[in-house]
């Protein structure tokens, strides 16, 4: 096909390729590109390189002739190296794009080609360059998920923490809005950690609670279950008489608790 003869001539001397269109950008986006180091530049360059070597062998290889175009490289890996933000990588794609189509441009002008295979070709290549785009920013977007999720977690054990107060008796404080996220995390990593300490009295200081839903309030017996389970005594201090009001309208036995005014008077007594 003729888009691929094109195609050979484009990218026969890869390198002064790269260089053309990385000079180009880099004249065209002061912003974006100044003030880079040596190393920085070498690793722009490289980026720029490898993108239009995977382009090279996409547009080259006729199997690929058809509707999928895809690049066989991690741009956002590269660009994590260079410190690069989603939205600045995108841009610099962007303009290696532009910077490529015009290249593109000159030779079948240069060459008299006809336009028809000219624009398939770049066609093709604007295709790839936005699937690149879209595949780098749902990367992106599920590895900044991922991080978000890992500090939400670190989060919500740091909020629950086992504060030993005496021999064999910890606290642990709750403050702010106790939700089922938090309860989660006190079931699943606060009770553990209870046992491996050789907890005998766990005290929940609830002094530091407002509200909480007839759902959470539910789950706090399920605790003191697994608690007693683990043989460990479950003392509750700080309810508010509000917060009481709304275990008993639940029909939830407080008697399964020990009860005290505050942590105290439960370290007077426990």
């Amino acid at each position: 096909m003729k888009s691929i003869v094109i195609s050979n001539m484009m990218f026969e001397d890869l390198t002064s390729l790269t260089s053309k269109i990385y000079n180009k950008t880099h004249l065209a986006d002061n912003d974006l590109l100044e003030n880079l180091s040596r190393k920085e530049e070498q690793l722009h360059w490289t980026l720029l390189n490898e993108i239009l070597l995977q382009i090279k062998l996409t547009l080259t290889d006729e199997s690929q002739q058809g509707e999928s175009f895809t690049l066989d490289f991690d741009i956002l890996d590269e660009a994590t190296e260079l410190g690069m933000g989603i939205f600045d990588l995108i841009e610099l794609l962007s303009n290696y794009r532009y910077e490529l189509l015009l290249a593109y441009q000159e030779l079948c002008e240069e060459n008299n080609f006809h336009s028809k295979d000219c624009n398939r070709l770049s066609n093709k290549t604007v295709r790839i360059f936005d699937e690149a785009i879209l595949q780098t920013s749902i990367k992106y977007t599920k590895r900044h998920e991922n991080h978000l999720s890992l500090a939400e977690k670190e989060i919500l054990s740091l909020s629950a923490p086992i504060v030993p107060i005496k021999e064999d008796v910890s606290v642990i404080p709750l403050v702010g809005s106790l939700n089922i996220q938090r309860l989660d995390t006190i079931f699943n990593v606060t009770l553990p950690n209870v046992a491996e300490a050789k907890v005998q009295t766990l005290i929940l200081d609830f002094s530091g609670i407002y509200s909480f839903d007839t759902f959470v309030a539910g789950k706090i017996f399920d605790i003191s279950k697994t608690l007693k389970i683990l043989g460990v005594d479950s003392v509750i201090t700080g309810l508010r008489p509000e917060l009481a009001q709304t275990i008993v309208q639940l029909g939830l036995n407080l008697n399964t608790f020990t009860i005290y005014k505050d942590v105290k008077t439960a370290l007077r007594n426990v």
